[in-house]
């Protein structure tokens, strides 16, 4: 497979967004590995949100569910499509974005929409929007029963739904104190069962109800790509099922038509995804700093199962970002092991593999960071030796801290 082809991004005053990347006449690219971090309200959900909306719009152009000029019109891609991540009060008359995707381009400026088409081949991408309201979740039994979800939460909810009953047993949790996720399908309760403790997930710590919905519909989308889909017509949508009943009337209209399932195929094909994008808000949310770090580590593994993967983060937590210089620099030290045919002893082998399994190192040049500031810019995180620099916000905000308190000692009396 060729090296897949990120998307790019431009933004100018979207909501708290004002210039916009300082960089590359302001384009930034969505790398394999991609995190946003900045103070409370600066857009980093913003742009998540946006990512995930164009990347949908890609993929349902692609399909074929609607046409460019469906979008474009009546302003839907602000009320309809960024509605549904309740961006839109962010639009005002001057904002300017632009998506470069693999086979659709968008351009969104004077309040219009333009679509262009490349006719490349897209890697349709089974993507998911993991929201910060997702202990909600956890929280209360039955959440699929109340009316006014959000509709981003809802989705999730959904996928939640389908991922508890694909489990085919306990899911050993990666947060917390070893805890295994159990589910009652016949009476729909999520369990968290540990040494010495059996409650329910909408009982157990704030912690667990954040991570487990999120680890569990990571693995569960993950490990579905690129199976064969048995969907049937009636799990398509009305332009699918239009499509692919066309499709079997032209075929069996020919002198010598092809097997209908084989024409089947092709079309449900189209439908299938090839890759993963993970877009996930407040990763590390009411997790202990080692807990972040093997939730991290988790999620960096799914990435890795194929080349075209994403995961999109944003974060408060100074511990992911150093989580993840672990990672950058664990694929060095795997990668210089392996170049010198280098056996580890046993001990050796299992103390590396605890600091950093190889399944979870990352290529530098696979990730970016990126700095939203209070003032509206975005700045990609300087690198020494393709690791992220100490320098930024949230290490800043560690120093402060510091600093205050011995400027707090300061004030007391003098002996």
């Amino acid at each position: 497979m060729p090296s897949p082809k990120w998307s790019k991004l431009r933004i100018r005053n979207f909501g708290p967004i004002k210039e916009g990347y300082g960089e590359d006449d302001g384009w930034f690219e969505i790398n394999k590995v991609t995190i946003f971090i900045g103070d409370t309200g600066t857009g980093k959900s913003a742009i998540a949100k946006l990512i995930a909306t164009f990347l949908w719009l890609e993929k349902a152009l692609n399909r074929g569910d609607f046409t460019a000029k469906y979008v474009e019109q009546y302003n839907r891609f602000v009320k309809i499509y960024c509605g549904y991540h309740n961006i839109q009060p962010y639009f005002r008359p001057q904002t300017s974005i632009e998506f470069r995707g693999t086979r659709f381009s968008f351009i969104y400026q004077d309040e219009k929409l333009e679509v262009s088409d490349s006719d490349e081949t897209l890697l349709a991408p089974q993507q998911m929007f993991v929201p910060a309201e997702r202990n909600f979740l956890s929280l209360v039994e039955r959440a699929d029963k109340i009316k006014g979800l959000p509709k981003a939460l809802f989705e999730f909810l959904r996928e939640y739904q389908d991922a508890l009953d694909a489990m085919d047993g306990p899911l050993p949790l990666p947060v917390g104190v070893g805890a295994s996720l159990h589910y009652d399908s016949m009476r729909k309760i999520a369990r968290l069962k540990g040494d010495g403790f059996d409650i329910k997930l909408t009982q157990a710590a704030s912690g667990y109800q954040s991570a487990a919905p999120l680890f569990l519909v990571s693995k569960y989308l993950a490990n579905q790509i690129g199976k064969a889909t048995e969907a049937g017509i009636s799990e398509l949508s009305l332009e699918q099922e239009r499509k692919l009943l066309a499709a079997l009337k032209a075929n069996s209209k020919l002198k010598r038509p092809r097997k209908e399932d084989v024409v089947r195929d092709e079309i449900l094909a189209q439908f299938r995804n090839h890759r993963f994008v993970n877009i996930v808000e407040e990763m590390e949310q009411n997790l202990f700093p080692a807990s972040q770090r093997r939730l991290l580590n988790e999620l960096l593994r799914l990435v890795n199962i194929r080349a075209a993967d994403q995961l999109i983060l944003t974060t408060h937590s100074p511990y992911v970002i150093n989580g993840l210089n672990l990672a950058i620099q664990g694929a060095e030290v795997y990668e210089e092991l392996a170049k010198s045919a280098a056996v580890l002893s046993a001990d050796r082998a299992e103390k590396l593999r605890q600091i950093i399994p190889k399944e979870s190192v990352i290529e530098a040049g696979l990730v970016t960071i990126y700095e939203l500031s209070p003032e509206g810019t975005i700045m990609r995180l300087p690198t020494t030796y393709g690791i992220p620099s100490d320098d930024n916000l949230l290490n800043e905000a560690l120093g402060k801290e510091n600093e205050d308190f011995l400027a707090l000692l300061d004030f007391l009396p003098q002996a």
